[in-house]
């Protein structure tokens, strides 16, 4: 079993819950803590950025602020359209919490630790991104610019 190295227990939400990051980005919360959230998105989020944060907690949206503290690609995964997406795990600190929704955040902590006991080790759905990975490193991508521009515009060979 791990260490928990975190400030504060992490809990897996009972079912699946979408919140935004940056307002538009889409993000399975895999788990929330009193000082963060782990989220996938699918796309790449840019670390030390503070952004925008919403949660559906509590039968209601929760707004927060939050800094991007990391963020990696994991593997891929099938979306509704039947396309395989690569998708990235982020997570977030929250910055600047106001009284009212570090009320509401440990409320529903307190909902979630009564059902269920703290995440510790490998949180469930990764074993489908381990499977990606390369003696043990996470997945790398290398892009080749001219690459690319030949296959948007095979005309253009510069």
């Amino acid at each position: 079993m791990m260490d928990n190295r975190r400030r504060s227990e992490r809990y897996a939400p009972g079912q699946t819950l979408v919140g935004k990051v940056k307002a538009t980005v889409p993000a399975r919360i895999l788990d929330i803590s009193r000082h963060g959230v782990q989220v996938e998105v699918p796309t790449a989020l840019r670390p030390a950025v503070n952004c925008d944060v919403t949660l559906p907690l509590e039968g209601r949206e929760l707004h927060l602020r939050a800094r991007i503290s990391r963020c990696s690609a994991q593997g891929f995964s099938s979306f509704e359209d039947g396309e395989k997406k690569l998708i990235y795990r982020a997570g977030l600190e929250f910055v600047d919490l106001d009284a009212r929704s570090l009320e509401v955040l440990e409320s529903t902590l307190d909902e979630l630790k009564a059902k269920t006991s703290p995440r510790l080790g490998v949180p469930p759905g990764i074993e489908e991104a381990r499977q990606v990975r390369h003696r043990g490193k996470p997945l790398k991508i290398k892009v080749n610019a001219d690459d690319i521009r030949r296959r948007i515009d095979p005309e253009d060979v510069s």
